[in-house]
C-alpha cells in the first residue's frame, strides 16, 4: 500500500500541510494594491482601515468600494440624462422654428448621432437610420400631411410605428388628424372633461404623446379664452 507523502515530510499529514514552514519574527507586509483600485486609498482612509488588514477590514473595504462606485455611476447617469433632456429641448426649439433635422446638428455644433440619441432616449428607432433624403421626404409629409392623415396612414407612409408618428408630431410641434380631429383638438376635448393628469392618461391610451406641462398650459389658455372654467376638475 502506497502512502502519500505530505509537503511537510510527515507521514499522515495532509498533502498540503505547511507545519514545517517557519515564519520570520517580523514578516514582510503584503501590499494590498490600493493605488491600483478605483479611489482605493481615499476610501480606505475614509472608513479607517488598512495595514494590518483583517478579514473584517477586507469585507468592510469591499462593501464601501462598491457603494461608492454605485453612487458615482448613478450621478454620472443622472448627468447624462439631464444633458440629453437639455439637448432634446434645443432640438425641438429648432425644429419648431422651421430648421430641418439635417441642419440641427450643425446649428448646435453637435454630432447627428448624439442628437438622435437624445431624441429617442437611446432606444433603437427607424428614424435614427434616415439619411438626408429620408429626413427631407419625412419633413415634407410632416409639414403637408400630418393634419389631414390618420396616425395609421402616416405610419405606413413613413415606414415607422404609430408611436414614432406621435413623437415626430411632438418634436415638430404639428398636429395629427385623429378621426377628423387634430392632436390639439383631442387634447382640448380631453381637458374640457378631465383633470390634466387624467387627460394625459386618456390621451396616451389613444397614442397621443404630450407632457403634463403642455396640458396644464393649454388648459390655462383655454380658461383665459372662456372655453373652460378656471377651477380644474378633481382627479378621477
Amino acid at each position: 500500500m502506497n502512502t502519500l507523502q505530505s509537503s511537510c515530510g510527515t507521514v499522515g499529514h495532509d498533502e498540503a500541510c505547511l507545519c514545517d514552514v517557519e515564519l520570520p519574527e517580523n514578516p514582510t507586509p503584503i501590499a494590498f494594491g490600493l493605488t491600483e483600485l478605483w479611489h482605493g486609498e481615499a476610501i480606505a482612509r475614509a472608513i479607517g482601515v488598512g495595514v494590518p488588514w483583517t478579514s473584517d477590514a477586507f469585507v468592510e473595504f469591499g462593501e464601501a468600494l462598491l457603494k461608492a462606485h454605485d453612487l458615482w455611476a448613478r450621478k454620472e447617469r443622472r448627468g447624462e440624462r439631464i444633458e440629453g433632456e437639455v439637448l432634446r429641448m434645443k432640438v425641438c426649439d429648432l425644429l419648431r422654428a422651421g430648421v430641418s433635422m439635417i441642419d440641427v446638428a450643425r446649428e448646435l455644433d453637435a454630432e447627428h448621432t448624439d442628437v438622435m440619441h437624445a431624441m429617442t432616449n437611446g432606444q433603437p428607432s427607424t428614424v435614427s437610420d434616415w439619411d438626408e433624403a429620408g429626413w427631407l421626404t419625412a419633413e415634407g409629409v410632416i409639414y403637408d400631411h400630418f393634419a389631414n392623415m390618420s396616425r395609421e396612414e402616416l405610419a405606413i407612409r413613413l415606414g415607422i410605428s404609430e408611436r414614432m408618428v406621435g413623437s415626430l408630431a411632438e418634436w415638430y410641434g404639428v398636429s395629427i388628424n385623429i378621426n377628423g380631429q387634430t392632436r390639439n383638438d383631442r387634447m382640448r376635448a380631453a381637458l374640457r372633461e378631465l383633470h390634466p393628469l387624467d387627460a394625459l392618461d386618456a390621451l396616451k391610451a389613444d397614442g397621443i404623446t404630450c407632457t403634463p406641462n403642455q396640458l396644464y398650459m393649454m388648459r390655462k389658455r383655454m380658461a383665459e379664452r372662456g372655453e373652460v372654467g378656471f377651477i380644474i376638475p378633481k382627479r378621477k
